[in-house]
């Protein structure tokens, strides 16, 4: 597992990740995106948890487009350097963990972490 400190990018969604036992820190943090993925106040209902790209929240449908944004934003050299950092809280559907990583897939974000903490 990788970690990484989060930019300062306002916590939208609440998080509670998994716990590992092996931790790496990222020392490269250009060119990161950063999917969280929990619960969010406004969202209690049971509906499909809140998605949080970059500072901002979207869908899974919205994320492709946004995506492709962003990678379009990036220098066409530098693209192969995009790293996803995924912030996922540990009660989410594996359905919500598989959309996300075929969306990254088809849009060739192949470089992704996961975010865990370290038991106390």
């Amino acid at each position: 597992m990788l970690v990484v400190n989060m930019r300062s990018v306002p916590a939208l969604v609440q998080v509670q990740l998994p716990n590992t036992k092996e931790l790496q820190k990222l020392k490269e943090k250009s060119l990161l995106i950063y999917i969280v993925v929990g619960k969010s106040e406004k969202n209690e209902s049971g509906e499909s948890p809140p998605i949080q790209l970059n500072d901002g929240f979207t869908s899974l449908d919205a994320m492709p487009a946004q995506l492709k944004s962003f990678k379009n934003q990036t220098e066409p050299e530098e693209r192969s350097k995009i790293v996803v950092v995924l912030r996922i809280d540990k009660n989410t559907p594996m359905g919500t963990v598989n959309d996300i990583r075929r969306i990254l897939r088809e849009q060739n974000l192949l470089t992704v972490y996961y975010a865990a903490e370290k038991p106390h």
